[in-house]
């Protein structure tokens, strides 16, 4: 008799609960097969006084469970938790009704019972294992009260009751122990695996930083003399112009926004390691939203920026240009899609803080919803102009550096809303003594 069939989960996969279906069936295959070959063998070799047709019929009910996960395995490569679990736990039934029909826990091969025990130590979650150790103890004592004859070809084999009943001990307590150290062990594994993971991810976050910083640098340093020919330019033309010239308005306009791009361009070549005033000093978190604000109204559409009524004392936050930049791309982009007014509201409690941006226009589209903040990934390809997807993308990055979580959906009447939120410890916000959290 050989081993039940055991499962293996795929690496590559870091949770609990995951098993790959491919692995399942093939190992079952494998056991099938040895099953057969022990029951044949001992039958027809030995010439062991079994009960053939139903040891065939026990295995035959395997081949059909194995049959079965063949076609799960067209459906899907992996099993979840409930799956997983539930194939052991046939494993377990399958080989402890061929241990009663050959001896019970006499028979030697009884220890095989612990296998499928083992096995979902290191692949499930605590209640599967439980349960699982539960329904193997349960087998291990009706396989030591009711069990045939051992099928033993040199005459009669007759053992003590007592001995039994030791061999169900040690079983027993080899499956409680098992489970429990295998299972503690993984989770430890997996606690590892899964704090790699986050620093890796951390790692290549702050290396995709680094990069767009210094992006960002080299696209300052090229467009800084370009730039300034505009803005001599705009200037040289408004002078030109009529106060009653149709075009006046327009040129004001260009010779703004010229402005406005030179001011952008000169904070990102600012060193931040070089300021110690301006950019770092303490304000009340609802003026620096509005400062954020500011600069992207447009015209036509109302901006309401406010806190919830009921707050404690004034929030008070580092000025960074991070989180400057940050709310500002969040509600530029608001402002791009809003039909009569964008909404900021903000409020924190003593483990939280939260501002909600919202607007009036479409929402994002149900389909992009999962990928928005995602680089290259643009909700405005039907409103022309290049989009190339970076601003919301650069607006999370730079709000995560603040230990902010950005989330993204719509609102129940329609339009969007963007969410982002920090804890209340984050090293931006400031204690009523003076000092930062």
């Amino acid at each position: 008799m050989t081993t039940p069939s055991l499962t293996l989960v795929d690496q590559s996969e870091p949770g609990e609960g995951v098993v790959a279906s491919r692995a399942l069936v093939t190992i079952r295959w494998v056991s099938i097969t040895g099953q057969l070959f022990s029951i044949l063998t001992a039958f027809y070799w030995f010439e062991a006084n079994l009960s053939l047709p139903a040891c065939l019929a026990t295995i035959v009910a395997a081949i059909v469970m194995n049959l079965a996960a063949v076609w799960n395995r067209r459906q899907r490569s992996r099993l979840n938790e409930q799956q997983a679990t539930l194939y052991l736990a046939f494993d377990v039934l399958q080989l402890s009704l061929l241990l009663y029909l050959t001896g019970g826990l006499d028979n030697p091969f009884s220890m095989f019972l612990v296998a499928p025990v083992a096995v979902a130590a290191g692949l499930l979650r605590f209640g599967s294992i439980a349960g699982l150790t539960a329904l193997t103890v349960l087998c291990l004592t009706l396989n030591a009260i009711w069990h045939l004859p051992l099928p033993w070809p040199y005459g009669s084999l007759d053992l003590p009751p007592r001995y039994g009943w030791v061999v169900w001990l040690s079983l027993s307590l080899s499956v409680v122990f098992i489970a429990a150290y295998s299972w503690s062990v993984a989770r430890e594994a997996r606690r590892m695996r899964s704090a790699l993971n986050a620093a890796q991810m951390e790692l290549a976050s702050a290396s995709q930083m680094t990069a767009m910083g210094a992006l960002a640098a080299a696209v300052a340093h090229e467009l800084g003399t370009p730039l300034a020919t505009i803005s001599l330019v705009s200037h040289e033309l408004l002078r030109e112009t009529k106060q009653n010239s149709p075009i006046r308005e327009d040129v004001e306009l260009l010779v703004s926004q010229s402005e406005r791009c030179r001011q952008v361009l000169a904070d990102f070549s600012r060193n931040p390691s070089a300021e110690g005033g301006d950019p770092y000093r303490i304000v009340p978190f609802l003026a620096l939203v509005e400062e954020a604000a500011g600069p992207h109204r447009l015209v036509g559409i109302g901006l309401n920026v406010a806190a919830n009524p009921g707050q404690p004392p004034v929030l008070l936050v580092s000025r960074r240009p991070e989180l400057v930049h940050g709310l500002g791309n969040i509600v530029q982009n608001a402002f791009q899609f809003a039909k009569t007014g964008v909404d900021i509201l903000l409020d924190w409690t003593g483990e939280k803080v939260l501002i909600t941006v919202t607007d009036d226009g479409p929402g994002f589209p149900s389909g992009l919803l999962q990928k928005v903040g995602e680089p290259y990934i643009s909700t405005r390809a039907g409103l022309g102009g290049g989009h190339m997807g970076l601003g919301v993308f650069i607006a999370k990055t730079l709000l995560e550096r603040t230990k902010g979580r950005v989330i993204f959906g719509n609102r129940p009447g329609g339009g969007a809303r963007v969410i982002v939120e920090w804890p209340r410890q984050a090293p931006i916000f400031v204690m009523h003594g003076g000092g930062t959290t």
